[in-house]
């Protein structure tokens, strides 16, 4: 079944409408996908990252997206689950108390990502610490990345005990992608070595690998390359080095990962949930609403499991009362979520 006439207009000019109230997004995801977005009708997991960041205005996102609360809505939603702890927070980087970042801690801003600086013994000193802290409270990070969740957020800094990741063959951090309650995949990585490896819904290995690792690729390429060359005598029973061992350990792990991940989530149509492992136990680290920006290389097979699982008639958009050209073009999306075509 096909949408109506009046749907197809009204999603036309939605469209064109959201393209050019925001440029910047679309110059972005045309730089970074090659081609040109419909957040108006989002299909692709791509577009529907897209979407939520220009459409969704979930109040949840913004207590989701605050470090600080998060832990604390993590630890709410799963007692049984650690948590790094938290050992001070401030709004003025001159603050920061020297005798805790002259020992091992990591200092953090709870209004962004990727902001976070790792002290070991005191270094790197006192003056870069508060660099870095003074630069992470004067950026917006809605506006430096249009991401909706991050807002609102009262800015903080924080300091947090440091654990010790990883170890051995185990990863550092295991990233579920959840959906309600049902599993996309599962990312497990050691972020020093530069491994990773890629699980099912089910807890067992995909061949599927991410792409955020590129010399895995290169090292697979290699040596199938090298097995051509020398007439089949190179084994490819072993994987290559970038891959993370799949270990009985880490199979535990990602097990406790997925049965967790969506009692965090609380019903949400979608997000990533992080942890972190630590003494080879599993710590929450944060949620993602906005994995890497709606820009994430995950491979063909993976993406189009993404999609299939996020249903948008889930969101809290289409959920929510509307008024006005909001409830015209609500209505139009759900009527289009609801012919197969679109789903």
């Amino acid at each position: 079944m096909s949408l109506g006439t009046r749907q197809q207009v009204l999603l036309f000019f939605a469209r064109v409408f959201l393209l050019a109230a925001h440029p910047v997004l679309t110059f972005q995801f045309v730089r970074n996908l090659k081609s040109l977005p419909n957040p108006a009708l989002p299909r692709r997991y791509h577009e529907k990252v897209l979407w939520r960041k220009i459409v969704d205005r979930n109040p949840i996102f913004v207590n989701l997206s605050d470090k600080l609360v998060a832990k604390q809505i993590a630890q709410a939603r799963c007692p049984e689950l650690d948590v790094a702890r938290v050992l001070w927070t401030g709004t003025d980087p001159r603050s920061l108390p020297t005798n805790l970042v002259a020992s091992d801690v990591v200092v953090k801003a709870n209004h962004g990502s990727a902001a976070n600086l790792f002290i070991a013994e005191g270094k790197p000193g006192y003056a870069r610490i508060m660099t870095e802290a003074e630069r992470w409270m004067a950026i917006s990070y809605h506006r430096l990345a249009g991401e909706w969740g991050y807002r609102n957020i009262p800015r903080r800094i924080f300091l947090e005990e440091k654990l010790v990741l990883g170890g051995g063959d185990l990863p550092t951090d295991i990233k579920v992608h959840a959906f309600g309650r049902r599993i996309g995949h599962v990312w497990v990585t050691d972020k020093p070595s530069g491994r990773s490896r890629t699980y099912g819904a089910d807890g067992t290995p995909l061949t599927a690998r991410d792409l955020q690792y590129p010399r895995e690729d290169l090292v697979a390429q290699a040596i199938e390359l090298a097995a051509r060359l020398l007439g089949g005598l190179v084994s490819d029973e072993h994987p290559p080095e970038e891959t993370l061992p799949d270990t009985t350990a880490t199979r535990a792990l990602v097990a406790q990962a997925i049965e967790l991940a969506p009692r965090l989530l609380g019903g949400l149509d979608y997000a990533r949930v992080d942890f972190m492992v630590a003494g080879a136990r599993l710590y929450f680290g944060e949620y993602t609403l906005y994995p890497s920006g709606g820009y994430d290389r995950l491979g063909l097979a993976v993406t189009q499991r993404l999609e299939a699982l996020w249903d948008l008639r889930n969101s809290y958009f289409l959920r929510a009362p509307h008024w006005g050209l909001a409830r015209v073009y609500a209505e139009a999306l759900r009527v289009a979520l609801d012919q197969s075509d679109f789903i």
